[in-house]
């Protein structure tokens, strides 16, 4: 995956349900049927070389809805392509693909997880928040592979995905021991 051009980066979100009742079947789901049919198109269509994905609520992601909203959704954030068309591509966009626009730049340049927890660009080899938002696309296209490695209409059990997460928390040592089996680490 290539870096993303932060001055063409858009976001969408795919509604999943209510956050208070969201299933993690809900959750692949919507990742094997929405998701990841929608990030291929683009991507086949070469209106987008890069993307990335996590789950928010309204307060967590910035997402454009209303207060009341409680709903989980899937937001999507993709680097259009040079050629591509922003009107032409949100126009693309599958109904379920909600609030499409453009991605505001300071919140694209301040990427962070929290307070405590703030990217460092200047450590890569190749500085700059665009390469942070290159390893995280990596890592959603890592997970729409795993998916879309499963057969059709099959039920995926957690512990499969909680599986793959065991693996990169041994990788590094992140962790005393995995959240999932609790097997010591280090």
């Amino acid at each position: 995956m290539q870096r993303p051009t932060l001055t063409r980066m858009y976001e969408t979100f795919i509604k999943i349900g209510l956050l208070s009742i969201v299933t993690h079947q809900d959750i692949f789901h919507t990742i094997k049927t929405k998701v990841y049919p929608t990030v291929e198109q683009l991507k086949k269509d070469g209106n987008a070389d890069w993307y990335s994905f996590l789950i928010h609520g309204r307060s967590s992601g910035n997402i454009p809805t209303v207060i009341d909203d409680n709903s989980a959704y899937f937001h999507i954030r993709f680097s259009l392509s040079k050629g591509a068309d922003e009107e032409k591509v949100l126009k693309l966009l599958p109904d379920f693909c909600l609030m499409s626009r453009k991605a505001n730049l300071s919140s694209v340049e301040s990427i962070s997880i929290s307070s405590a927890m703030k990217y460092n660009p200047t450590l890569l080899k190749q500085e700059g928040i665009a390469e942070v938002w290159r390893i995280i696309g990596e890592q959603s296209e890592f997970f729409l592979n795993v998916f879309e490695r499963y057969k059709d209409n099959t039920i995926i059990p957690v512990q499969e995905i909680w599986s793959y997460l065991h693996y990169f928390h041994n990788m590094v040592g992140l962790s005393v021991q995995c959240p999932n089996c609790k097997i010591p680490l280090i």
